[in-house]
């Protein structure tokens, strides 16, 4: 793993720089604010832009870089910044001549529909997922 993009709160963004810290792993935080002191305790952390437009332009600009022309996108079905997220990817997407090939959405607890659409994801052809889960 190269990077991990997304941490949403400070607080995921702490427990995920430890981590990216010990393995040498870039964290891209897209939480509000990072305290000024974080990049110094963890010298792999990087604060995105708090813009959600420019959070999800970066992430299309990630796509077209590697030549991927589809995504699918996991997202949790109750979170509710997944609406205001998705329209800005979906965007995007189509201006670096991407698509979103499958939306998937996740219910918030382990159930048998869970399972049933990561089955779905299995059989895919599409290998290239976007994930906007808490």
């Amino acid at each position: 793993m190269q990077a991990i993009i997304g941490p949403h709160t400070w607080e995921e963004t702490s427990l995920v720089a430890k981590v990216g810290s010990e393995t040498h792993t870039t964290i891209v935080s897209l939480a509000e604010a990072n305290p000024m002191w974080a990049t110094e305790l963890w010298p792999f952390l990087v604060q995105a832009s708090r813009n959600r437009l420019k959070q999800m332009e970066a992430i299309a600009a990630i796509v077209q870089s590697w030549e991927w022309h589809q995504v699918t996108v996991i997202y949790g079905d109750r979170d509710s910044s997944a609406n205001e997220v998705l329209p800005h990817l979906s965007d995007a997407l189509r201006q670096v001549g991407a698509e979103i090939s499958h939306l998937v959405a996740l219910p918030p607890f382990a159930s048998s529909s869970l399972i049933t659409e990561l089955e779905k994801i299995q059989n895919d052809q599409c290998r290239v997922f976007v994930v906007h889960l808490s």
